[in-house]
């Protein structure tokens, strides 16, 4: 970004030395004093995120995710990280729909390997979802994954069954 001062950037250094250490308490006090200088500097948002996340301060790490998401509207790094987020609070709905949207901006950005990551992320935390089973499908049977869309038509089939829709 334009506006990375040397202050900014040692700031920022010293953050990534102390996480790469783990000592995330001291990677976080550099990571803000970054955010205080430069508050819509998407790495250092997302960096004051990792560091909140990784001390188990999920509420603030959320804060910082969704500021991040904000300001990289297409960047879905911040959807991934929410729906770790989500899912490690107990919101798995949220959780759900933080992976789809992730899965969604990975296929924007042409990067199928990971979409299919997050859309199975999803399915994990919701096996029965009718939509992600579908997406997922679609996605392996353009990409010519016929044995995986298959399945995952299949696995769409079986939930709709037994949630008793006909269609």
């Amino acid at each position: 970004m334009s506006n990375e001062s040397p202050q900014f950037q040692t700031w920022m250094s010293q953050g990534h030395a102390a996480a790469w250490d783990q000592d995330w308490s001291k990677a976080l006090e550099s990571y803000q004093q970054a955010v205080a200088e430069n508050p819509e500097h998407p790495m250092a948002l997302a960096s004051v995120g990792l560091a909140h996340f990784q001390l188990r301060q999920f509420d603030e790490a959320l804060d910082f995710y969704l500021r991040c998401s904000k300001i990289t509207p297409e960047d879905p790094m911040p959807f991934e990280k929410m729906g770790r987020i989500y899912e490690r609070t107990g919101l798995v709905d949220e959780a759900v729909r933080a992976f789809m949207q992730c899965g969604e901006m990975q296929l924007k950005a042409k990067d199928v390997d990971r979409a299919i990551s997050a859309f199975k992320e999803a399915i994990r935390l919701e096996p029965n979802n009718v939509t992600v089973h579908t997406r997922l499908a679609m996605i392996y049977d353009k990409t010519g994954q016929k044995a995986e869309a298959v399945n995952e038509y299949l696995s769409t089939a079986a939930v709709m069954q037994f949630n008793g829709d006909p269609s």
